[in-house]
């Protein structure tokens, strides 16, 4: 890739009809989600989903899945 002779300014150009606004709502959710630490992986204990935070504070006893 052939760097630019100069800098160009992106902040003049309108990306506002970049995303519909359902696809805002999707982002904006994903992101409240995130936040909230819903989207944190699970990890199996005996036959139960527990989140990895909680699984962590379980790994000195040795306890999950063989």
């Amino acid at each position: 890739m052939k760097t630019p002779a100069q800098n160009f300014d992106l902040r003049h150009i309108d990306t506002s009809g970049a995303l519909t606004l359902e696809e805002r709502r999707a982002v904006l959710r994903q992101r409240q989600r995130q936040a909230l630490g819903f989207t944190v992986p699970k990890v199996v204990i005996g036959k139960y989903w527990v989140p990895d935070s909680v699984a962590r504070q379980f790994a000195y006893m040795n306890v999950g899945s063989k």
